[in-house]
C-alpha cells in the first residue's frame, strides 16, 4: 500500500524539531534617547482632526545639537522655521519652547516625554 510510507513520512516531519531560530527571549527596547548630530533633520507628517484645526501639515525638526540655554547647555532644536525652538535636557526631558523668538513655555520640573526605557509593543498612555 502507498498511502503508509506518506503516514509515516509526515508522522516524521509533524515530531521533527524545528529548523527555525530560537524565539527572542527579551522584548526590543531603547535605553535612552540617541541624540541626532548638529545639521541632521526629521520631518514629520501630522495627520490633524478636530476642533483645533485639520489637514496634513509635514513639519522638518532640525537638530542643533548643545546650545546655551537658561544658563545650562541642553539640546536645542529648531521646530519648522526659523525662530521656533525645542530645548531639552540630557535625560530628553523638555523644558521649554520658543516661538517666533519669544518664550512659549516652560517646564519645571523638566516634563519627561517618554519613559525609559522604551519597550516594543508597549502602549502609551
Amino acid at each position: 500500500m502507498k498511502v503508509t510510507p506518506i503516514f509515516l513520512l509526515m508522522a516524521i516531519v509533524a515530531f521533527w524539531p524545528s529548523g527555525s531560530a530560537p524565539a527572542q527571549a527579551d522584548t526590543p527596547k531603547a535605553e535612552r534617547p540617541v541624540r541626532r548630530p548638529p545639521g541632521s533633520t526629521l520631518t514629520v507628517k501630522l495627520n490633524l482632526s478636530g476642533s483645533l484645526g485639520s489637514g496634513m501639515p509635514q513639519v522638518t525638526v532640525e537638530s542643533l545639537g548643545e546650545v546655551d540655554w537658561d544658563g545650562k547647555r541642553v539640546m536645542g532644536f529648531q521646530i519648522g522655521k526659523p525662530g521656533n525652538y525645542s530645548y531639552v535636557d540630557a535625560q530628553g526631558h523638555a523644558l521649554a519652547t520658543v516661538r517666533d523668538g519669544k518664550l512659549f513655555q516652560t517646564f519645571d520640573p523638566p516634563e519627561p516625554l517618554y519613559d525609559w526605557p522604551l519597550f516594543c509593543g508597549e502602549v502609551m498612555v
